[in-house]
């Protein structure tokens, strides 16, 4: 595989997305699935609030360890939940885009159908999924002395690279095939291999976009909210004030957060889409096949490329 310079890297994450966003600009009813999945993971996130605040409590009524056994519970839950609502938008998404891509009519309700088809491999893949996730929580929460921070750092990292290798292509395999759970994480890393040899991921990175994005606006949002409280107000600022600026901060932290989240994500799924349209020599939309063939490196150049 051929090497790319940095620049090549930055240039090839920047067309892909820049493609993907046009996509989503010229299939605005992709948006949905953005719209939906946020409203499932707000409420998710809402609930177990609620239960992590009532959970706090259990500090004064048990001992430390079973604390510990209820966080970790908590986490195990949160996770299974909010991946498996997630993953259940992405698998519409996933086969609605591939639906566009080969031409065919494209249905949102017949999306979900698919999904809702696979909801036991879903489910499946939310188990595994979870408890990867809450084992690596509790690898990062755990109190030890710094060689083992340094072991559990080195243990976290590699768990996480290599399961988002062989993870890789979960989400378009369940939407487009009908294999199993096994057959499934079997067939995702096999892809991988097969095709792009031995890499570490893509190069487009997407995440990188969003966060240029929200760093702009905390920049300038909360620049602009220093110069009104500074300069604006009267001091000292009145009770009331304190709490309109304290509610109006928390809103431009969370809410552009959040969205920025969900966007990066959908584009990051409708790539993934095409990347495997591509090793399956499926029509790959928009997406250029050499531009898709050069989205991933080296293992050997892992320091530059995490998706």
């Amino acid at each position: 595989m051929e090497t790319q310079s940095l620049s090549q890297k930055i240039s090839t994450g920047w067309r892909l997305g820049k493609i993907a966003f046009v996509f989503i600009e010229n299939h605005k009813k992709i948006l949905f699935f953005n719209f939906l999945s946020g409203i499932l993971y707000a409420i998710t996130g809402l609930f177990f609030l609620a239960l992590i605040i009532e959970n706090s409590a259990l500090r004064l009524a048990f001992s430390s360890q079973s604390f510990h056994s209820s966080s970790s519970l908590l986490c195990f839950l949160f996770l299974f939940i909010s991946i498996t609502s997630s993953v259940i938008t992405k698998v519409a998404l996933s086969f609605y885009t591939a639906q566009l891509f080969e031409g065919k009519p494209a249905s949102i309700r017949a999306s979900f159908v698919r999904s809702f088809h696979r909801l036991q491999t879903i489910i499946g893949w939310a188990f595994f999924d979870a408890t990867i996730g809450t084992f690596l929580s509790a690898l990062r929460s755990e109190k030890k002395g710094l060689s083992m921070s340094i072991l559990a750092l080195i243990l976290k990292t590699t768990i996480s690279i290599s399961w988002s290798i062989i993870s890789f292509f979960v989400v378009p395999l369940i939407a487009l095939q009908d294999y199993g759970l096994i057959d499934t994480i079997k067939c995702s890393t096999e892809t991988m291999k097969k095709t792009w040899g031995e890499t570490i991921g893509a190069t487009f990175n997407v995440n990188l976009i969003g966060a240029l994005f929200i760093t702009l606006w905390y920049t300038l949002f909360f620049g602009s909210l220093y110069l009104i409280i500074t300069y604006a107000q009267p001091h000292p600022l009145p009770t009331q004030n304190i709490l309109f600026i304290g509610i109006l901060g928390i809103t431009g932290i969370i809410i552009p957060l959040f969205v920025v989240m969900l966007i990066m994500t959908t584009v990051t799924t409708i790539l993934k889409t095409a990347l495997f349209n591509y090793t399956q020599n499926k029509p790959t939309g928009p997406f250029d096949k050499q531009l898709l063939k050069n989205s991933f490196i080296e293992k050997k150049n892992i320091t530059a490329s995490i998706i």
